[in-house]
């Protein structure tokens, strides 16, 4: 049924207010309502939702690339907003859909951490062990930041629950070696250093930060390169893709050919 006086605010406080009781993560609704806010400023939120058309996304798309956002924010907001129109398409609010269309970017390489750079690292002077052993268990696992000290270690299986990005429970089989460094990791977080800190996981992060600012590596490269790095040398090793795609708890293989 038809709703004509149903708002662009009235279904972003409906779809909104639906995100948050099926259980979507806290930083995605934020993420979420950061880009219905620029849909909004871009052209307003009393325009009812069937008379948006495909000029006004275009008015929406040119106003958050005047902002200075980067290509991959543009997209993420835009993706934000096509999937508020499609639930409110396929609950029959809105009897068509506005075409909205990503912006296309130039293709581009993989962010990943090569050998040579990884070995540099190791041999930072000021670095110590745990910090080049815990950089060295990510690169070898795939693991999101916060993963390791979500898991639980059953054997020789790190358990990743489904609380994680992916939503995907997932196993990772690890060596005698990975094993040590986890309980190692997890001690640090737990009774060490790391119980001393607010948030241990940004500590690791921005260490590894500067261990690439230090070997003067690009500055695109960040931790989470250490993820692309895990998928590119899978790759190099042939594991098929789709067993990549498992092994991340990606939910899409286009996410993972995205690291390739």
């Amino acid at each position: 049924v038809k709703v004509d006086r149903f708002t662009i605010n009235d279904a972003i406080k409906e779809w909104m207010d639906h995100r948050s009781k099926i259980g979507i993560r806290l930083k995605t609704l934020e993420i979420n309502q950061n880009g219905l806010n620029h849909f909004v400023a871009a052209i307003g939120g009393n325009c009812p939702l069937e008379a948006v058309n495909v000029k006004m996304i275009d008015t929406f798309v040119d106003y958050i690339t005047s902002i200075g956002l980067s290509i991959n924010s543009v997209n993420m907001h835009i993706r934000t907003v096509k999937a508020m129109f499609r639930h409110f398409w396929k609950r029959d609010h809105i009897v068509r859909m506005p075409l909205i269309e990503e912006l296309k970017k130039e293709e581009e390489n993989p962010i990943y951490i090569s050998d040579d750079e990884f070995q540099s690292i190791m041999e930072l002077e000021w670095l110590n062990k745990f910090y080049k052993q815990v950089f060295y268990f990510y690169r070898e696992t795939g693991c999101r930041l916060r993963e390791p000290f979500i898991s639980k270690l059953d054997g020789d299986w790190l358990d990743i629950p489904n609380l994680s990005k992916g939503k995907k429970p997932r196993s990772i089989q690890l060596t005698e070696s990975l094993k040590a460094i986890h309980l190692e990791l997890i001690d640090w977080y737990e009774n060490g250093y790391g119980s001393t800190l607010k948030d241990p996981a940004i500590n690791i992060s921005k260490t590894f930060k500067k261990a690439l600012r230090d070997i003067s590596a690009d500055e695109s490269k960040k931790f989470h390169s250490l993820r692309h790095t895990f998928a590119v040398r899978r790759i190099v090793e042939q594991v098929p893709v789709f067993k990549i795609q498992k092994m991340m708890g990606h939910s899409s293989i286009v996410t993972t050919e995205g690291y390739l």
